[in-house]
């Protein structure tokens, strides 16, 4: 705001006195502390993702040149969780974790045999929607907040089961990591197809 103050003693000119009042530098001066507060873990903070591991036995589907063809409509949903806690297994919430997914559109030059979807940010109807999809080729590694009161975050997991391959989910905030590991297996055993093995938290 710029307030003109009539000279004393002057028969002409206005001087400009510029004021910013102090609920403005209060506020500025608060949303910086926030901001730089929200990072800010307690010591001995963990980060985990439920389930550790997933291992999924499918039939070998390799030609007679050995070569494994991926069958894009072929893949299964699974869900994840991202949980913050600290020293005491309290939940610590409202912390940004980013999410590292091998193998995406976004990680990896091949087809991606894997996709992560966010349904918090579409219809939180619990099933993947194409337009909650977070690991696009065009899209950066993944933010999400944890939740203020539990201090987790669910994400979903859209893995292709076409060909045998092992990849991760790596999550991190302020030094803190975690991962999970993903593993499709083939075998020449047509009726082990289907058999699933979840690792433990």
């Amino acid at each position: 705001m710029n307030i003109k103050h009539r000279g004393s003693g002057q028969s002409n000119g206005w001087k400009s006195v510029r004021h910013f009042p102090a609920i403005f530098v209060v506020m500025s001066a608060v949303l910086l502390l926030a901001c730089s507060a929200e990072q800010q873990l307690p010591v001995g903070a963990s980060l985990s993702i439920s389930p550790q591991t997933r291992t999924l036995t499918i039939s070998d589907r390799s030609n007679a040149e050995g070569n494994c063809l991926i069958n894009p409509d072929y893949y299964i949903d699974w869900p994840i969780v991202l949980a913050l806690t600290d020293s005491a297994g309290n939940p610590v919430g409202h912390q940004n974790v980013q999410v590292y997914l091998d193998f995406a559109a976004n990680t990896y030059a091949g087809y991606p045999v894997m996709a992560l979807y966010d349904d918090r940010r579409g219809n939180s109807n619990g099933v993947v929607d194409e337009f909650e999809l977070v690991s696009d080729i065009d899209d950066q590694i993944v933010t999400v907040k944890t939740d203020v009161y539990g201090g987790d975050r669910p994400l979903l997991l859209r893995v292709n089961i076409s060909c045998p391959f092992t990849g991760e989910v790596f999550a991190f905030v302020d030094g803190v990591s975690a991962s999970s590991t993903i593993d499709i297996v083939a075998d020449t055993d047509a009726t082990l197809e289907g058999k699933y093995v979840e690792g433990g938290l």
